[in-house]
């Protein structure tokens, strides 16, 4: 599975899946012109998974954590992420660029549209209601 953004392509989800009104994957920045990497989950936290999932167009986010994708064959350049958590792209966090960063440590996030479920559980709500 892959997911870019639509506004700048410069973060994807890789490996997860998109299902329901929501998507889940592994984290790549394109740090460089054409150039995705893995980003590292050492300091990635949960404003950053919400900056990465507002870019791609959700409006919330959760850490997945352990590996969950599997083996990362990718060396991870992206590192030291920090974000506010206001930052409307993932581009305007800060990070570095160094790839000092292990190969199975990489960021992983599910991000999904709240008002959607909320949505969903009063029609079903409304919807049992009309049964009874």
């Amino acid at each position: 599975m892959l997911l870019d953004s639509t506004k700048a392509q410069r973060v994807r989800l890789e490996k997860g899946n998109t299902l329901d009104g929501s998507t889940d994957g592994m984290v790549h920045f394109n740090y460089k012109k054409d150039r995705f990497s893995p980003v590292c989950a050492t300091g990635f936290d949960q404003s950053a998974a919400n900056v990465v999932c507002r870019d791609l167009g959700y409006n919330s986010a959760s850490i997945v954590c352990c590996n969950v994708y599997g083996t990362n064959y990718h060396k991870i350049f992206v590192t030291d992420v920090t974000c506010t958590g206001n930052e409307s792209t993932f581009s305007n966090c800060s990070y570095n660029i160094d790839g000092d960063c292990d190969m199975d440590n990489y960021a992983a996030v599910a991000c999904y549209n709240k008002q959607e479920e909320n949505s969903k559980s009063r029609n079903l709500c409304m919807l049992l209601m009309v049964i009874s």
